[in-house]
């Protein structure tokens, strides 16, 4: 599931998110969050915070501020724009410190660009990335709900040939963002391609300790590309989700976190338009127990969707499901963004 997908993908699962937190045994205990998502009014905000406060999460990890302008098509690239401006990202804290949440922040990303890690890319972002956090007020660094900083390039670890020319990209970001905090850095590697590639749990586990020793990345935060890649959760075919996070967990040092991001989505050739369907609660559910044994905290994409993806009338549905709108959309219902893009979750 990489940064494109992730920009055209978010399909608000917040009944989702109920129905798991209502057993203690299958929490999610925080979101990512896509900035222009969340800025067409002034009261989206607080009402997400709110929302996901009730659900009792505890995180939240904003997928960036700044990102290369013209995605793919104008890579490489040295100009970025702002997602979100410096002030919004302010009011994203104070929220988040209100609802005794804590966040963790993205800062300059690739987008599109699929060689990231590659010079001139590596060099455009690294530019961006310290010029950002040259232009932070002494207040955010000092923010009460201030947990860290996320790394919004993310790890396409089953493609990983040269491993050591990878690990050095996540090290220089590192490098840039310690002359400023020590707060932890945290980075979302993913499994999609694994099965298509047959990359077996120990290689993507090898691949996982170079990131955790090279780098100074403090912590992972695996996607399980269930719905990226048709994972299976419990292997039925070639290796499980099970397998792969059991690896991953056993070889990483064991001060180095580990965290997941479970896709509330289906798999299909449809992905390719940024056709992401809502699961089943029950698919869901399992994900979650798969991997619970070996990550510490279990994160999803919760959030108001900005592309047409899905409406109540095309769910897809893998057992019983039932779509409901949150409270907090109904409110803006007659937003432009709502308009757009009805909220639909799979519960």
């Amino acid at each position: 599931f990489n940064v494109s997908m992730h920009a055209h993908a978010f399909v608000l699962a917040v009944a989702l998110a109920a129905a798991a937190s209502a057993s203690s045994m299958r929490p999610l205990d925080g979101t990512f969050v896509w900035g222009p998502g969340l800025t067409d009014s002034p009261e989206l905000l607080p009402d997400f915070f709110d929302e996901i406060a009730s659900l009792r999460m505890r995180v939240v990890v904003l997928q960036s501020i700044r990102v290369v302008e013209g995605g793919k098509l104008s890579c490489p690239s040295k100009d970025f724009v702002w997602q979100v401006p410096i002030s919004w990202v302010m009011d994203f804290l104070d929220n988040a410190n209100r609802t005794g949440i804590i966040a963790y922040l993205g800062l300059s990303a690739s987008g599109s660009c699929f060689r990231f890690s590659h010079f001139p890319q590596m060099n455009h972002t690294l530019n961006d990335t310290a010029w950002l956090l040259s232009q932070f007020p002494a207040s955010l660094f000092t923010h009460p709900a201030l947990a860290g900083w996320y790394v919004s390039d993310e790890p396409a670890m089953p493609e990983w040939v040269d491993i050591h020319r990878d690990t050095a990209y996540y090290a220089a970001v590192v490098k840039i963002i310690r002359g400023y905090s020590t707060l932890p850095v945290t980075v979302s590697p993913y499994l999609n391609g694994a099965r298509m590639l047959n990359v077996t749990p120990a290689a993507i586990a090898k691949r996982a300790v170079a990131l955790a020793t090279e780098s100074g990345v403090d912590v992972q935060i695996w996607q399980d590309s269930v719905g990226a890649d048709a994972i299976n959760v419990f292997g039925a075919d070639r290796y499980s989700l099970e397998e792969y996070f059991r690896e991953i967990r056993a070889a990483l040092p064991v001060e180095s976190p580990m965290w997941s991001d479970n896709e509330a989505f289906t798999w299909g050739d449809d992905l390719k338009g940024g056709g992401y369907h809502p699961c089943s609660a029950a698919r869901f559910a399992a994900q979650l127990d798969a991997v619970a044994p070996y990550v510490s905290l279990r994160l999803n994409w919760l959030q108001v969707c900005a592309w047409p993806v899905a409406t109540a009338h095309t769910l897809r549905n893998d057992t019983s499901v039932e779509s409901v709108l949150s409270a907090s959309l109904r409110r803006t219902a007659s937003s432009r963004r709502t308009r757009r893009c009805a909220a639909s979750v799979a519960v």
